[in-house]
């Protein structure tokens, strides 16, 4: 695509996993200047998020720019990530309009919950989703969610579809009735 000119190179940045990233990626909320998170059988989840995920948008994206000849602006900016980082790309794009036009969340971590204790709870209780539907205003936000179908085999709901699907389907939902 580059070479008959049908897009401009892009340039790539890739950040390395930060070392706690149980703490690192997650929700958060910019209006209060908080992370959001969650307790899982695996620890808290996202204690550090609003500290990284400002760090990425006010500090390293800025680096960026003034360093490459970069599409200085939403429009021509793309956060990715995988499994949490594909929840904190998400929470990016969610947080920072102005800084990320476009969001690819691959295999992304829409299971985290306010209240894990059992499956109708967690399902009630999803962040990603109520994060969603509790802002009635918000800028548009162009996401691409993927998930494999064989990826695990959890289904909270016990509707035949795994998790990772579902909670994928349920934010873009929310994303699409926000508009």
């Amino acid at each position: 695509l580059i070479a008959p000119g049908e897009i401009r190179a892009p340039i790539v940045v890739a950040i390395d996993m930060p070392r706690d990233r149980m703490g690192a990626y997650g929700l958060s909320d910019r209006e209060r200047g908080n992370s959001v998170v969650a307790q899982t059988k695996y620890g808290p989840v996202g204690t550090h998020a609003h500290a990284y995920s400002q760090w990425v948008a006010e500090t390293l994206v800025p680096w960026i720019d003034a360093r490459y000849r970069t599409q200085a602006d939403a429009k021509g900016r793309t956060i990715l990530g995988w499994s949490l980082g594909g929840l904190n790309a998400f929470d990016l794009g969610w947080n920072y309009p102005e800084v990320f036009g476009h969001v690819g969340a691959f295999s992304p971590s829409f299971w985290l919950s306010a209240d894990p204790t059992n499956e109708a709870t967690t399902e009630r209780t999803r962040l990603a989703q109520t994060i969603v539907l509790s802002n009635p205003k918000h800028a548009p936000l162009h996401a691409y969610f993927a998930a494999g179908t064989a990826e695990e085999d959890s289904d909270r709901d016990h509707d035949g579809k795994i998790d990772v699907i579902d909670d994928a389907e349920d934010v873009a939902a929310a994303l699409r009735k926000r508009g």
